[in-house]
């Protein structure tokens, strides 16, 4: 240690001097005497008679200046080092950070880091050393020690090596004064705690700072108000290591809610536009084009303002994030139309998007929960878009004593029916039951290795960890397939309620509902504006499928038009189907204008097959005449002058070709060539 490898014996019997002074004496004290050399009397102002008798400098023999008198050289560099780093009114990292920068060198660092290499970056070596001090682990595992084989164990960590009786005793001490502190919940004055010890403790106590202060258990730092000498831990460790054991979150009342299964409805929104045209994506990315998102997302559940950050995607828009997860579940792919790529409803997506809001629902939770993972999936495994999980976790192979699964039913099966905010939540799973340290001592670090976080104390990076997973399983599992109810409080902030849905996901209930009407009514206008009386972000889905939004639930939200009716028509919904859903869901009969206007767009759709053919040009009827005489039945005669080829391709193609010319009718093919701009760059599905 540079500035605090001093006598702390001759140190603390002189600190009365110190403390004795008036608070602007100290000031001038720490500002103007130089720790070596001389300093002009007339620097000390008023205040100097103050600082002289205080015995700390005194005159030289003209009385002009001022020098340290040898016995208080060490305690000068010390008050002088505690008013640097003020470590608990500021008990921050960047202050921890800035006070191992000046009293720990590199020798010192790699001592207190006993499994460092010597071979790293210095800076990274002593950013993870600070880590682990700020932890509550770094005085909690001295705190924690039974014997003096354990006590000494703990020192051995630490690099004190030293094993005697002497060491032994110092230990346990040390022990003592830091439960003492820690129980005390703030710093004691340095000065009065050494004071207030008998004389003969006075020489022990001082080489337990001593060893606490090179251990860095122990901190010692000015207060700022009064320059008072404060001996401590570091706060925020103190203050974890007396919180008292968790309790289950309170309930609370929101005074806003919003349910849905979000991810069903996006997909379901998004396959029936492809069902009707496929959507068309930019080659370089395979992103939607701006401007159909931008109009899909007028057919996707409005989410409320106070509720978008918990279900923002990180990775695209909306839209881009409910194409993958199509592409994922097979119910969407990419194909190449008119040389672009475009995303296409599949078969399965046909048949998925066919059903009715439960069964689409129940068909995504069950391969879920019927997974039989009890764990995420490491970094390096593929991934399985229907696991019980949809994170990863850092480690190359899966723990044997990690059942992640387990602790995630049981801590959210463990509360009740009623609304707990996300915040209480998460920091009590966080210190109930953490799986990752219910594993053995080698699986636990080995995983602590391979951890972003590996510098921190295993225990600091394990609650994160688990705060994390927990997290992500509710935004990702819960919230986004309806398995919660997402509520806000007067003050902003967020809270949850497990639904029917998570307890069928979590496997605590075997049949849900979904999709239903309930309370909430729609009222469909003469004038084909559709007003909610409720919010109901289910049934705002479905509207969607069949009418333009003009605006949000409750309230005005939508309006039937002729466009958006014919739009519906196109995913494969008939005139009944669109009236029914109409009827099932409104409070009053629809208007009978309204239903005669929906039945007569629906009686003007007719369909067509779009289809690419290839035709001989004859240029007059007589040679017209011969291609259809050399080709039979295989030839459809379109004009006077054009013959439609049947469509083949290869081998076929130019047979059919060399019969043509074996009938004396040559063909100037302009299929084959290549235009300037096809040259360029292709996609390739």
């Amino acid at each position: 240690m540079k500035l605090l490898d001093v006598n702390w014996a001759n140190v603390l019997e002189n600190f009365w001097r110190y403390s004795n002074l008036s608070v602007p004496a100290r000031s001038v004290l720490l500002a103007t005497i130089k720790p070596s050399g001389y300093t002009r009397a007339s620097d000390a102002g008023e205040h100097l008679r103050e600082v002289v008798e205080s015995g700390i400098p005194t005159y030289d023999e003209q009385r002009q200046r001022l020098a340290l008198a040898e016995p208080h050289r060490e305690l000068l560099k010390v008050i002088r080092a505690m008013n640097r780093h003020r470590v608990f009114d500021d008990p921050g990292m960047r202050t921890l950070q800035r006070y191992m920068d000046d009293h720990f060198s590199m020798e010192d660092v790699y001592r207190l880091s006993v499994n460092a290499s010597r071979y790293g970056y210095p800076g990274i070596a002593k950013h993870q050393l600070t880590s682990r001090v700020a932890s509550a682990g770094w005085p909690g595992d001295l705190l924690a020690a039974r014997s003096d084989d354990e006590r000494l164990a703990w020192a051995a960590d630490r690099g004190e090596q030293d094993n005697s009786a002497s060491v032994r005793d110092l230990l346990r001490g040390l022990q003592q004064l830091t439960q003492l502190l820690v129980l005390a919940n703030a710093p004691v004055s340095l000065d009065e705690w050494f004071a207030a010890l008998p004389e003969a403790e006075r020489q022990r106590a001082a080489a337990i700072v001593h060893l606490g202060l090179r251990t860095v258990v122990l901190f010692v730092a000015m207060r700022s108000h009064d320059l008072v000498p404060l001996l401590g831990v570091w706060p925020e460790a103190a203050v974890e290591l007396v919180r008292p054991p968790a309790q289950p979150p309170d309930e609370v009342t929101p005074v806003a809610q919003f349910n849905a299964a979000l991810l069903m409805e996006d997909m379901s929104a998004l396959l029936a536009t492809m069902v009707s045209s496929p959507v068309r994506v930019r080659a370089n990315d395979l992103k939607v084009f701006a401007r159909t998102a931008a109009d899909m997302e007028t057919r996707l559940v409005v989410i409320p303002p106070w509720a978008e950050s918990i279900y923002s995607l990180a990775g695209g828009t909306r839209v881009d994030m409910t194409a993958r997860f199509l592409q994922w579940h097979e119910f969407a792919a990419l194909e190449a139309r008119h040389g672009n790529p475009h995303l296409v409803s599949t078969d399965a997506g046909a048949t998925w998007l066919a059903l009715s809001p439960h069964d689409r629902l129940q068909a995504l939770l069950d391969p879920m929960r019927n997974s039989s993972a009890k764990n995420p999936r490491g970094m390096y495994e593929p991934s399985h878009i229907d696991s019980f999980f949809s994170f990863t976790l850092p480690y190359l192979h899966e723990p044997k004593g990690l059942n992640l699964r387990d602790s995630v039913q049981k801590i959210f099966l463990g509360v009740g029916e009623g609304f707990y905010t996300v915040q209480s939540f998460l920091d009590f799973a966080s210190r109930t039951a953490n799986p990752f340290l219910a594993m053995n001592r080698d699986e636990m670090q080995a995983l602590h290795r391979q951890l972003h976080m590996a510098s921190a104390d295993p225990r600091d990076a394990f609650r994160l960890l688990w705060h994390n997973a927990v997290f992500e399983f509710l935004r990702s599992r819960l919230l986004l397939l309806g398995g919660a109810t997402l509520g806000v409080m007067n003050d902003g902030a967020l809270c949850f309620s497990l639904t029917p849905i998570g307890r069928y996901l979590l496997g605590d209930a075997n049949e849900f509902s979904y999709g239903d009407s309930g309370t909430t009514d729609i009222i469909v206008q003469p004038n084909f504006d559709i007003v909610f009386l409720g919010a109901s972000p289910s049934l705002e889905a479905s509207i969607a499928r069949v009418a333009e939004r003009t605006g949000t639930a409750p309230g005005l939200a939508f309006a039937l038009t002729r466009a958006s009716v014919i739009r519906a028509a196109e995913s494969g919904m008939s005139a009944d189907d669109l009236l029914s859903m109409l009827h099932t869901a409104s409070s009053k009969p629809v208007p009978q204008n309204v239903q005669r206007e929906v039945r007569g767009w629906m009686s003007h759709v007719r369909r067509a097959q779009l289809r690419t053919v290839e035709v001989v040009d004859a240029g007059d009827e007589e040679t017209a005449d011969r291609v259809v005489a050399v080709l039979g039945n295989k030839a459809i005669r379109l004009t006077g002058t054009l013959v439609e080829l049947p469509s083949i391709t290869g081998s076929a193609r130019a047979a059919l070709l060399k019969k043509l010319k074996a009938g004396g009718i040559l063909l100037d093919d302009q299929t084959g060539k290549a235009t300037a701009a096809s040259r360029g760059r292709r996609w390739r599905g």
